[in-house]
């Protein structure tokens, strides 16, 4: 019973935050596990142009940030957050109306550009209906059901790659616009949160203080680069087990669920150390190396036997998964500008 309590999350906000999420993560692993083969395989656009048009969508949804978070300290953020997740869904649906590049340039901005807004109103949100001293919690509960979401999606995912045709394809992308919809108006059972944008304005000083802070600046830089290992999972993996490897297209899909798994379970592990700068560093050392070495048997996999490629796709998810398990290294502090920072290093991989 002592382990279903550090599961479940506690009654109140972080319980209807939790679902929400679950919600939104499993639409997210279905977006995942199927969206790039749906665009190379079923409406046959070419590898290149679907790495263009995702990075020009991340450079959109980099701009879109900062505005996004402003919208949430006026308008408030449980009305931002589940205005933009909502829209997300909405728009996710839109995929399936995509039959060449320009539609597939539109709807990846569009979806991006909502992504974008959610992820900056939903840390508002947060610390907007969770006392500071249960936020640590909340997150963990947050993250904890976010793999757990991706994993159930991405076996849905699964399904889809197997079949490998157009109505199944978007058979699922509607449903994965559906559930993102739900996830979003659960928000609606939180309690308002209030503007926040009279508070900052009383407080004064310059908006873009964070830029004077330049070793937070050059940690967020470095961040951008080994956070590629995002794009390089989500959109190289898919693609190059397709084109590359004798592969079933459905391991991919599996490999989103061993990722979560070993994210779940060595998570607090590797992550243990880092609650200082130099642990941190050393942390970030670990993770460059492990995703140079992922990159390197990638390239390994290509053109062998389906057996050969998918043994080492598993090798792989470790080095991946240890980058992934890493925490950031500054937690709380400017996150609009760190988030910014992020994307711009999924840019990076999505045009490689």
């Amino acid at each position: 019973m002592s382990f279903l309590r550090h599961l479940v999350p506690p009654p109140g906000p972080i319980r209807i935050l939790a679902a929400s999420s679950l919600g939104r993560s499993v639409g997210h692993g279905m977006l995942l596990s199927v969206s790039v083969l749906f665009f190379t395989r079923s409406v046959g656009l070419p590898a290149t142009q679907v790495g263009l048009g995702l990075t020009i969508a991340a450079v959109v949804g980099m701009l879109t940030s900062v505005p996004a978070g402003h919208a949430a300290d006026v308008l408030g953020a449980r009305t931002t957050a589940t205005f933009f997740v909502v829209l997300q869904g909405v728009l996710i649906c839109g995929y399936a109306l995509v039959g060449g590049f320009v539609g597939f340039l539109i709807a990846a901005s569009l979806v991006v550009m909502a992504e974008a807004g959610s992820d900056a109103s939903r840390g508002a949100l947060v610390a907007g209906v969770v006392p500071q001293g249960e936020r640590v919690k909340a997150r963990a509960f947050i993250r904890s059901v976010n793999n757990i979401g991706i994993s159930l999606g991405a076996v849905s995912g699964g399904v889809a790659l197997h079949f490998d045709t157009r109505s199944v394809y978007v058979g699922l992308l509607i449903a994965c616009g559906v559930v993102y919809a739900a996830a979003g108006l659960v928000y609606l059972v939180l309690p308002k949160v209030e503007p926040a944008a009279k508070k900052r304005d009383e407080d004064g000083g310059p908006r873009w203080v964070v830029l004077r802070d330049r070793p937070f600046v050059v940690v967020a830089l470095i961040n951008a680069v080994l956070v590629m290992n995002g794009g390089i999972l989500t959109v190289a993996l898919p693609i190059w087990i397709a084109q590359r490897t004798t592969a079933p297209t459905w391991v991919y899909a599996a490999i989103l669920v061993l990722n979560t798994v070993m994210v779940v379970l060595f998570q607090v592990r590797v992550s243990q150390g880092t609650d200082d700068a130099a642990g941190g560093a050393k942390a970030l050392r670990r993770a460059g190396l492990a995703l140079a070495a992922c990159c390197g048997l990638f390239a390994l996999a290509a053109g062998q036997p389906a057996w050969v490629a998918v043994a080492r796709w598993r090798r792989v998810r470790w080095c991946t998964c240890s980058v992934s398990c890493w925490p950031p290294p500054v937690a709380g502090r400017w996150p609009t500008s760190w988030h910014r920072n992020t994307r711009s290093g999924s840019t990076r991989a999505c045009s490689a």
